[in-house]
């Protein structure tokens, strides 16, 4: 299925006189419905649950699972193994996180055959999970809801304080510069960025 679809979608020579956006944005549609049926005829007699994830990123190597460390992904879906005593659980993420970056509401979503009551759910994944990460407000949503591409917006945020002198307890969970910031001067930045 998926290969069929990428070659329809990839047999057209691209070059600058002939790319039609509207056109790409159709297929990439048509591409995207295509797979969330797919998906949701596959997993039938599954059950989707919709978790949010609050994690301290510091130990870990960014969300997504790499070989060079341990990511939030990978605990989390150890911490379901466990709870649901299975071999292998797949999360899919709204988005991902870097190295030491933390969150405060990372959506994502899973699938399963077990029989789930999200309150035990959250207390029995968090059990399982370290200090650094939680789960947070699981709800069993529609087959076709997809953390990934059901996302509306997101939202960063950076934290800075002025010292001269360093802070432990601001360090955590923010950047310290040591002189004043020309507030005027990055606004007109950020400006540039909206």
């Amino acid at each position: 299925f998926f290969a069929a679809a990428s070659t329809n979608f990839c047999n057209a020579t691209v070059s600058p006189q002939n790319i039609n956006v509207n056109a790409i944005r159709l297929q990439l549609q048509n591409f995207y419905t295509r797979c969330k049926v797919f998906c949701t005829k596959r997993q039938q007699n599954m059950t989707r649950v919709k978790l949010t994830v609050e994690y301290v990123g510091t130990d870990f190597c960014g969300w997504q699972s790499q070989k060079n460390g341990i990511s939030v992904q990978d605990t989390l879906e150890k911490a379901l193994c466990s709870y649901f005593d299975c071999d292998f659980v797949r999360v899919y993420a709204a988005g991902r996180t870097d190295v030491g970056v933390h969150s405060r509401g990372q959506t994502v979503h899973f699938d399963t055959d077990k029989k789930v009551n999200t309150f035990k759910l959250c207390l029995g994944v968090n059990l399982r999970l370290p200090a650094s990460v939680a789960v947070t407000d699981p709800q069993i949503v529609a087959d076709d809801i997809d953390a990934r591409f059901d996302a509306l917006s997101k939202t960063y945020c950076y934290r800075v304080y002025v010292s001269p002198v360093r802070k432990p307890t601001l360090d955590v969970n923010c950047l310290q510069v040591y002189k004043p910031l020309d507030v005027a001067a990055m606004q007109k930045a950020a400006s540039l960025l909206v």
